[in-house]
């Protein structure tokens, strides 16, 4: 798979799990399949980050972007229709607020300066997209409750795409 995001301090897949781990254990849900990412950017989050806002925006906002974070303003764009599908426990829809919530976290105080200075192929581990997919993906499917569920299972229980369902699981049956 390539990779598209920015150049970013490089963090392992270990790490990243273990950061999703973290939060789902800061909030109790360490061993509840299903998070419900629109409620814990709504209500859970803010309780600790007071400034923290998660706002929808109209389909056309954000160009060809689905949502968009800004770490260091506490702050998530989404769009409509991505919000309304992620509140009606749409798969993908929760996957994109999941990831943008990854980039908030992961990526606070990283200078583009520093993300465009590099050259040549960005390598998984330091790439922001990367990052944020896997952080997100941790949050709503963690490996260690789903390595002994089936992909429907895991669709069904955690609330995710078909092809989240597979790529984690895919990564559990290798730990």
């Amino acid at each position: 798979m390539g990779y598209v995001g920015y150049r970013v301090p490089p963090l392992s897949r270990k790490k990243i799990e273990d950061q999703a781990n973290s939060i789902r254990l800061l909030f109790g849900l360490e061993n509840t399949l299903y998070f419900d990412i629109v409620r814990f950017l709504e209500l859970s989050l803010p309780k600790i980050i007071s400034d923290f806002l998660l706002i929808p925006v109209g389909n056309d906002d954000l160009g060809s972007d689905f949502a968009r974070a800004y770490p260091d303003k506490n702050l998530i764009y989404v769009r409509d229709e991505v919000y309304v599908n992620a509140y009606n426990k749409k798969g993908r829809d929760r996957l994109i607020l999941a990831h943008e919530f990854s980039h908030w976290l992961l990526h606070k105080g990283i200078s583009l300066a520093y993300t465009k200075n590099y050259s040549g192929t960005l390598k998984k581990y330091e790439d922001s997209e990367w990052q944020a997919d896997v952080l997100g993906a941790q949050l709503l499917a963690p490996t260690y409750l789903i390595k002994d569920l089936s992909v429907n299972q895991i669709m069904k229980e955690c609330g995710v795409s078909e092809s989240a369902a597979k790529t984690q699981l895919n990564v559990a049956n290798k730990k």
